[in-house]
């Protein structure tokens, strides 16, 4: 995963392993890994706005809440773009 714009790019690695196996830990955040100086356009021909971020619990197998939406009642415009048994799932929280 990486996140950027025309300054640079941030890489994270979210590949750390349980100790003594070869199960990635999900209890362990994405680290900054890599830092590029070049716009992320040199990388990504058509980058996109980070526009929802969902959430889950590391017991959960799927994200069970919508977290943010970069514009107020974005998901309702946007929610046939999701699969059903997600939309189904989600919890909207209080995003004031």
């Amino acid at each position: 995963m990486a996140t950027g714009n025309e300054q640079g790019v941030v890489g994270y690695d979210s590949r750390i392993k349980e100790t003594g196996t070869e199960k990635p830990d999900r209890r362990k955040s994405p680290i900054p890994t890599t830092l590029l100086n070049n716009p992320i356009t040199d990388y990504c021909s058509k980058p996109q706005k980070i526009m929802f971020i969902l959430q889950k619990t590391d017991e959960d197998d799927t994200y069970q809440t919508l977290f943010y939406e970069i514009k107020k009642g974005l998901f309702e415009v946007e929610r046939d773009s999701f699969p059903e048994t997600l939309v189904k799932k989600l919890v909207k929280r209080d995003l004031r």
